[in-house]
């Protein structure tokens, strides 16, 4: 079953009012440039969440390498558990410039889309939640709804 995104401005086809004008609601909703900007909306936020994740994932480690650091000190941990620790801290580096970037080409794709310059500081905000569309494909809804609007 397709999936669509509720994130506040993406419209419940149904509850469209009828009116001339709606066919250009539908045509504009169906257009690739809509469905892009709207795919890379979507990525942009998520790369914002996941990069969240991996700041938090680092800071853990940083904090574990402390730790480590410190039961060393007073006997406790080996040398080992310290250069594991070590270890884990610059591997999560990459990650974190990984996850910075791609932040980066998400918005820089959004931009595009929107016609703003690349570099534009553009940041998704609000819930974004997954729900199940009934309404059959886009593409369906508009070809209805145009022959509705046509007769």
């Amino acid at each position: 079953m397709p999936r669509t995104n509720d994130v506040g401005w993406f419209w419940q086809l149904q509850k469209v009012p009828d009116s001339p004008q709606t066919r250009y609601l539908y045509q504009l909703l169906a257009s690739h440039e809509f469905q892009e900007g709207l795919k890379n909306y979507r990525d942009l936020h998520l790369m914002q969440a996941n990069l969240d994740v991996v700041t938090e994932t680092q800071q853990q480690r940083v904090k574990h390498l402390e730790q480590a650091r410190s039961r060393f000190k007073r006997g406790v941990a080996t040398e080992i558990d310290v250069l594991r620790s070590e270890v884990a801290v610059a591997n999560g580096q990459p990650d974190l410039v990984r996850a910075e970037n791609a932040i980066r080409q998400a918005r820089a794709l959004l931009n595009y889309y929107l016609g703003r310059p690349i570099d534009y500081g553009t940041r998704a905000s609000g819930e974004f939640q997954e729900k199940n569309w009934e309404g059959g494909t886009l593409e369906e809804v508009y070809y209805d709804e145009h022959l509705r609007l046509s007769a």
